[in-house]
């Protein structure tokens, strides 16, 4: 249910209308249920109900690429954390580790000129990285800032270093980025 929010409220912010009864009509079922089995079958009933409202890929990863975070629009930056934590953890396959320094890296810096708010404040040109790494990164060229991120113990920095060989960051680099997180965000992290 939280992941199916997620993706229908704080990505997409569809219409609710028709959830809230659905929600009623569960609750009351669930609440005359006999056993543990008729529970169940309205647990799943709902469930099933609720996956033919999420919404679709095409529309989810619209919606994810729009997101922003940039020192004059900061109306997303705990959601963009919120979805690197939630990375994190799907990397990690425990719960041992729970980042409480996250901070958010601009790959491209803020201060670079000629190019967009839209693509430097986009998902794909951030980083979740803990304060101190993040203020030696600063607003580093590309090359240097890749040897910070290599101090860096969170698996979704690893993997973008896995995963970027080359010694530049474009534009094209980072909406190809914002788009295979948003593909990732609803194929895996949030598809069940």
């Amino acid at each position: 249910i939280e992941n199916f929010h997620f993706m229908f409220n704080s990505i997409c912010s569809l219409r609710p209308s028709g959830i809230e009864g659905l929600y009623a009509k569960s609750a009351r079922k669930l609440s005359n249920a006999s056993d543990s089995r008729d529970a169940r079958e309205v647990i799943n009933d709902l469930l099933d109900k609720l996956e033919q409202k999420k919404p679709t890929q095409e529309s989810f990863v619209e919606k994810f690429s729009k997101l922003q975070f940039i020192n004059g629009n900061t109306s997303h930056k705990k959601l963009i954390q919120y979805i690197f934590i939630r990375m994190e953890r799907a990397f990690r396959s425990s719960a041992e580790f729970e980042p409480r320094d996250l901070s958010l890296e601009h790959i491209m810096s803020q201060s670079t000129t000629n190019v967009s708010d839209d693509i430097i404040g986009a998902v794909g040109n951030l980083l979740p990285l803990g304060q101190t790494l993040n203020g030696s990164a600063n607003v580093s060229d590309f090359a240097t800032k890749k040897q910070v991120y290599q101090q860096s113990d969170y698996r979704v920095v690893a993997s973008f270093l896995d995963s970027t060989p080359q010694t530049s960051w474009t534009e094209e680099n980072i909406r190809n980025r914002t788009s295979d997180l948003a593909l990732l965000a609803y194929t895996s992290i949030w598809n069940n």
